[in-house]
């Protein structure tokens, strides 16, 4: 098994932007998913003294399916050639499965923006990945 020395190093060049065509839209999503949610889970316990508890409540607003959709929705206009490539193939993809409190619209569209998360997190796009990020928690704080 190959160490690395520090976190930031696991990313690595590991998928370049041509290859990132040859992976399945779901696989940036499975990324995605954990870099939202830590992202989210710093940014709230950086600004509060709340119990691990109540953080937990608070993320759950915004990584849920119905935040990540109205997120995507205002994000689209500021997407690259290449995020709405993965926006729209993630969306696309027949999934068998949906979260439990998600209508199908809502958790294709969580899907999508999870799906661009982890392709700007694999292709080591962290400052456009952050950029993104940090406009997802405008658009929640705004509602």
């Amino acid at each position: 098994m190959q160490e690395f020395e520090s976190f930031t190093e696991i990313n690595k060049d590991i998928i370049t932007k041509g290859r990132a065509k040859d992976y399945n839209s779901l696989v940036f999503a499975f990324v995605g998913d954990g870099v939202h949610t830590l992202f989210v889970r710093t940014y709230l316990a950086s600004r509060s003294t709340a119990p691990a508890g109540k953080l937990h409540t608070l993320t759950n607003g915004y990584v849920r399916a119905s935040a990540q959709a109205k997120m995507i929705d205002a994000l689209q206009k500021h997407l690259t050639e290449d995020e709405l490539r993965i926006c729209n193939t993630a969306r696309n993809v027949k999934n068998k499965t949906v979260a439990k409190n998600a209508d199908l619209e809502d958790y294709k569209k969580a899907t999508s923006f999870e799906a661009i998360i982890g392709y700007l997190y694999l292709t080591n796009q962290t400052a456009r990945m952050t950029e993104l990020l940090n406009k997802s928690i405008q658009v929640m704080e705004k509602l």
